[in-house]
C-alpha cells in the first residue's frame, strides 16, 4: 500500500444537488485544520501526479474545447492502478457501496425522473476511509487542487472556469451484465441548483480484456459521431453539462467488476452552465431521444 498524507472528502449524496466547498475539505486524525496546500504526499508515484496534470492540462483543455471531451491511457503507473483497484475493493469489503441512481428530466414536461441503475453500486469517499483506501483519498486531493488551475490558463473565458472549490465525488462498480442509459451528468442545470461542469473519471481496471469484460463507455460526439473507450486504466473528462454518453453492456466479470472513480468539478460562473451559445449546447439533447 502506498500510505500518504492528504485531505479528506465529505460525503455527499449519488445526485449532485450542490457543490461542496473546499473548505469542507478536512485531513484526518492529526492533520484536521491543516490547508490543504501544506499537506503533504509520500508515495512518490502518486506524489507526481500533479506535473503530470500540469503537464496534460493544455492538450485536455485543447480536447475539450474542440471534441468536448479527452481521453489518455495511463494517467498512473500500472502498480498505482493495481493499488487503488485493490484499495476500492476494500472498501466494498467493508460494506460501504449501496445502489446507484440517478435522475433525468423528460423533455416534454420538464418532470425530474430518478431511476436505479441496476447492476451499479456507489460509495462517496470520504474521511472515514482514509485508513481503507488512502490513495484512492489523495488522487482525488490532487486532481481537485491541480487540475482547475492548470485548465483555466488553457480555456476560453467564455467556456468555463473550473472551480477548485467546489466538487463531488463517486465511486462505483458495474456488475456482469449491466449498462448505463444514455444521460448527460448536469441534466438539471441552474434550475436544479447543478454546477457541475467538467466530469473526471478515472477507471480502475488494469486486467480488463475488451472481448470478455465489454462495458465500453460510449461518448456521444458532434455530427452523430460517437467513440467507445475501454475501460481499463484510462483517464477520461468531458463537460458535464453537455455530453451526452452511456455504458455498453459488461460482459462476464470472472471477478472483475468494473471500477470507476468519477470527481465532478463546478463552474465559478453560473453562466457556463447550459450556455445556449457552445457548439455542443445541442448534444444533450440527444439524452431525452
Amino acid at each position: 500500500m502506498i500510505r500518504n498524507s492528504a485531505t479528506i472528502l465529505v460525503r455527499h449524496r449519488n445526485v449532485f444537488t450542490g457543490s461542496q466547498p473546499l473548505n469542507h475539505l478536512y485531513p484526518r486524525g492529526a492533520l484536521v485544520g491543516h490547508s490543504i496546500s501544506t499537506v503533504t504526499t509520500e508515495g512518490a508515484p502518486l506524489e507526481r501526479l500533479p506535473a503530470r496534470l500540469e503537464e496534460l492540462a493544455p492538450s485536455i483543455a485543447e480536447s475539450l474545447v474542440d471534441k468536448g471531451y479527452y481521453t489518455t491511457v495511463p494517467l498512473l503507473d500500472q502498480s498505482v492502478m493495481g493499488t487503488l483497484r485493490a484499495q476500492a475493493i476494500a472498501l466494498r469489503q467493508e460494506g460501504r457501496y449501496e445502489q446507484s441512481w440517478s435522475e433525468r428530466i423528460q423533455e416534454h414536461d420538464g418532470q425530474v425522473i430518478r431511476f436505479d441503475k441496476p447492476g451499479v453500486f456507489a460509495c462517496e469517499p470520504d474521511g472515514a476511509d482514509y485508513e481503507t483506501a488512502p490513495d484512492l483519498v489523495t488522487y482525488m486531493s490532487h486532481l481537485i487542487t491541480t487540475l482547475p488551475p492548470a485548465l483555466n490558463q488553457h480555456l476560453p473565458e467564455n467556456v468555463a472556469r473550473i472551480s477548485n472549490q467546489a466538487f463531488n465525488a463517486k465511486l462505483a462498480y458495474t456488475e456482469s451484465h449491466s449498462e448505463y442509459p444514455l444521460h448527460v451528468d448536469n441534466s438539471l442545470g441552474l434550475n436544479g441548483g447543478d454546477t457541475r461542469k467538467l466530469t473526471c473519471i478515472l477507471y480502475l481496471n488494469p486486467e480488463y480484456d475488451r472481448g470478455v469484460h465489454k462495458g465500453e463507455l460510449r461518448v456521444h460526439l458532434l455530427n452523430d459521431e460517437f467513440v467507445d473507450l475501454e475501460p481499463s486504466v484510462r483517464f477520461v473528462c468531458f463537460w458535464t453539462d453537455e455530453i451526452p454518453h452511456k455504458v455498453l453492456m459488461t460482459g462476464d466479470s470472472h471477478g472483475m467488476d468494473r471500477y470507476a472513480l468519477t470527481i465532478w468539478l463546478a463552474d465559478e460562473e453560473p453562466q457556463h452552465i447550459h450556455n445556449s451559445s457552445s457548439k455542443f449546447a445541442e448534444l444533450r439533447l440527444h439524452a431525452f431521444d
